[in-house]
């Protein structure tokens, strides 16, 4: 067992199998950390340091509009396709919103169509032509206000909000991003989740994944049509024979461990439900929720430190290492030296 001590984490491109790894979570041997261990040190911040991290940043959104184009699909409409290979963790695009109607008034379809009506007006003739091109899946023979705004908004800190060219971003039952609100930086980020190919397109669930966005083809099917007016013909939806039985079962697996309620699961079940969403591309934001159940279940010193080395390093890639999310993971990881010290002489 090798420790290192180093200022802060550093934050590498891995492929997303070594962030989610497949060996059992609840019960690691010592076999299993057999392994360089990087402790962590409070870092010292200064000015110079912060201003120099935010051209960092800058040039790190600016890197990332580089990595996707938008296109015209057949049979589609409007998507976003990878310009070269895009692995997890890398943000795609950062937008800010054009508008955000808080949930108390998104709640009533009235209340909601003046806001629209009053905001949409006092917009630039540019934005408000971006804005009519965008699609109406309830009525996209003569569109409106609020059925646009309808079939594009996004959950944004738990309001509604319009971000025009993440709306682009396309469905897939086997998704391979996600949106993730900063509302700390005033944007909704698209994050790869997992490896994306140069030309594949890049795609989101648009369906809960702790619902109908785990569940079988006929489940998922009837949602899309219900509410976006669309066939989803993914490859998850177009598996046949061997293959769709197998993703069946899997998703058969997970409805059962769901129907029991996270709260109600004990780290071994839960651990098996985190691998499952693993197998059908499930959404990382979701299995960062489940590591959470399985740390708060862990008793063991030794497994609640590897569960909470593998939930820092799932929260820098999705949230991004300077979030909130992942500081709090950061805290459950190293949260002082002794427990350092505590660990230490578990496995010396």
């Amino acid at each position: 067992m090798v420790i290192l001590v180093a200022e802060k984490l550093e934050v590498v491109q891995l492929p997303v199998e070594s962030v989610i790894p497949k060996a059992d979570l609840r019960a690691p041997s010592l076999d299993d950390l057999e392994e360089v261990i990087i402790i962590e040190k409070p870092a010292i911040h200064d000015e110079a340091s912060h201003k120099a991290g935010s051209r960092g940043k800058a040039a790190v959104e600016e890197k990332a509009v580089e990595c996707y184009k938008i296109a015209e699909l057949t049979g589609k409409g409007t998507g976003v396709i990878a310009q070269r290979k895009i692995f997890p963790g890398e943000v795609i695009m950062s937008e800010e919103p054009w508008l955000v109607i808080p949930d108390e008034i998104f709640e009533d379809t009235e209340k909601t169509e003046k806001f629209l009506d009053r905001k949409i007006n006092c917009m630039s003739s540019g934005k408000i032509e971006q804005f009519l091109s965008l699609t109406d899946c309830r009525n996209p023979e003569d569109p409106t206000y609020l059925g646009i705004f309808y079939t594009n908004d996004m959950n944004y800190c738990g309001d509604a909000a319009l971000f025009p060219n993440m709306a682009r971003v396309n469905h897939s039952c086997r998704a391979n991003s996600e949106f993730i609100s900063r509302p700390d930086l005033g944007v909704q980020r698209l994050v790869a989740m997992y490896p994306i190919e140069e030309g594949e397109e890049i795609t989101i669930n648009y369906m809960p994944m702790s619902d109908e966005g785990s569940d079988v083809r006929p489940v998922r099917q009837n949602y899309l049509l219900t509410w976006y007016g669309f066939r989803c013909t993914c490859t998850a939806c177009t598996l046949q024979d061997g293959e769709l039985e197998k993703d069946d079962e899997v998703r058969e697996e997970i409805k059962e461990l769901l129907a029991v309620g996270l709260d109600n699961l004990g780290p071994s079940e839960l651990s098996l439900l985190y691998h499952r969403l693993f197998d059908i591309n499930g959404k990382l934001s979701f299995m960062l929720d489940i590591l959470d159940q399985i740390y708060r279940k862990t008793s063991c010193t030794v497994d609640r430190y590897l569960v909470g080395v593998r939930g820092l390093s799932l929260a820098i890639l999705v949230h991004g290492e300077d979030s909130a999310v992942a500081m709090d993971w950061r805290h459950r990881a190293f949260p002082d030296q002794l427990k350092i010290a505590e660990f230490g002489a578990l496995i010396g």
